[in-house]
């Protein structure tokens, strides 16, 4: 800026584009009885996992979102609890 305050031609402005965090909401079951649950983020190729105890982690199933915003179900259902976690593998 100049005395004046105009911008001048060096001065620029930075845009920092950050991505849209991977998220679970709306939990429920679903007509069959199987968990359900909406994965937000951006496009992309997810591998959900589940844990009983936040240490150890398997596969539930892989996903691919093309909008960011999908619903994932897990049919195994027998666990008093789980925790679940989404990893982007591609976008």
């Amino acid at each position: 800026m100049d005395s004046n305050g105009a911008w001048l031609s060096r001065d620029r402005l930075y845009v920092t584009a950050t991505p849209r965090p991977i998220r679970f909401d709306e939990f429920g079951l679903n007509a069959d009885g199987r968990f359900q649950m909406r994965l937000r983020s951006e496009a992309g190729t997810f591998q959900i996992q589940s844990s009983s105890n936040l240490l150890y982690w398997e596969p539930v199933t892989n996903v691919v979102s093309a909008t960011g915003d999908i619903t994932v179900s897990d049919s195994n259902t027998i666990r008093t609890h789980r925790f679940y976690r989404a990893q982007l593998i591609t976008d």
